[in-house]
């Protein structure tokens, strides 16, 4: 029996101590060209000014869930506000990425066009220098599918849209998991539907920026990598995926007002670009007898890369211990949908 009193989507914006860009945040989910949403803001044990932020928006799609601090990322107050949604789907937002403004509405035309469970948009990374990289990360190539188990994914909860259904069919989020329970639960959801359930969209609908936690990280690895890939991107990155960067002041904010001058023509612009550069590097490679080099430079790259992380794989006990849980799971998840397909083609 459908509730027709319920919205079509809710929106899940999990936070902790964002307040200097939860409103840019909010503001991207209230701009959506579908107006058939609720917006569920789960705050983790925030102690800045994120209720001040929140209170200064009147819209009455807004629900806020001020609740107390919670282990690792904050995931069980993610099911707390969860079990409140009365969406048919479930869209997510981190607190510090933002949403084109039809975001809402094409994902949910995919699922509803497909019949599929869960969705997923193009990954757009914005990287310290302000430059936009597309992800080519697709769960229909059997290697990227293949490697999820591992944690090898290139999708951020910015993207995703899947079933309320999904919650009560495949589990709610893990509460045992401090961090990387979203690899777990799109695995769990995708082994449990035998990766048939699954539909992903090619064109990119958010904006993802990188995280203050890993932002110390992140400025180690731009320094390793800026002698191998700048030369690249300067030379094959249109021009509309460089947002500016204002200094002194977040990412964030200077992409709202770059993108709310002229937002449509603004999400045209990257969209097309996406594929410009996608182009420019296939032919790049196919063409640019010096594309080998850097292949060559890319590949010593990231095993210098993994290297560092085995390292500190290897020096923490409970990055060690946390990665065998995860692996332990999602293997489970895959021998048991492998054994159902096995009996069924039986």
């Amino acid at each position: 029996m459908v509730d027709h009193g319920s919205p079509r989507i809710s929106v899940l914006l999990p936070t902790h101590n964002r307040a200097d860009v939860l409103a840019v945040a909010i503001r991207s989910v209230l701009w959506q060209s579908t107006a058939d949403f609720e917006l569920l803001i789960a705050g983790d044990g925030c102690t800045d000014a994120t209720k001040d932020v929140i209170a200064s928006f009147t819209d009455r799609r807004i629900r806020w869930f001020d609740l107390p601090k919670a282990p690792g990322v904050g995931y069980a107050n993610r099911n707390v506000a969860l079990r409140q949604a009365r969406g048919h789907y479930i869209a997510y937002l981190a607190h510090d990425d933002l949403w084109f403004p039809d975001h809402l509405e094409r994902l949910g035309a995919r699922l509803d066009e497909t019949g599929a469970e869960l969705t997923y948009s193009r990954l757009l990374a914005v990287d310290l220098d302000g430059r936009i990289r597309p992800s080519s990360y697709n769960l229909e190539i059997p290697s990227h599918c293949a490697g999820l188990w591992r944690g090898d994914i290139a999708i951020t909860i910015s993207a995703v849209m899947h079933t309320r259904a999904c919650l009560v069919k495949y589990g709610e989020w893990n509460e045992t998991l401090l961090h990387h329970a979203d690899v777990e639960l799109w695995h769990r959801f995708l082994t449990s539907g035998r990766f048939r359930n699954v539909a992903f969209f090619s064109e990119p609908t958010a904006l993802h920026f990188v995280a203050n936690w890993r932002r110390t990280d992140r400025q180690a690895a731009r320094r390793m990598t800026r002698w191998l890939v700048d030369g690249l991107l300067d030379e094959t990155l249109p021009e509309a995926l460089h947002l500016p960067v204002v200094e002194g002041e977040p990412q964030q904010q200077t992409a709202w007002r770059y993108l709310t001058g002229q937002p449509h023509e603004k999400v045209r612009l990257i969209r097309r670009a996406v594929v410009q550069f996608q182009d420019a590097l296939l032919w790049k490679a196919r063409t640019d007898p010096g594309f080998a080099g850097l292949r060559a430079g890319l590949f010593f790259g990231g095993l210098l890369d993994r290297l560092s992380r085995r390292i500190t794989w290897m020096a923490s006990r409970q990055t060690r211990d946390r990665h065998r849980r995860l692996q332990a799971m999602t293997r489970a998840f895959e021998e048991h949908a492998s054994r159902e397909s096995r009996a069924a083609v039986g």
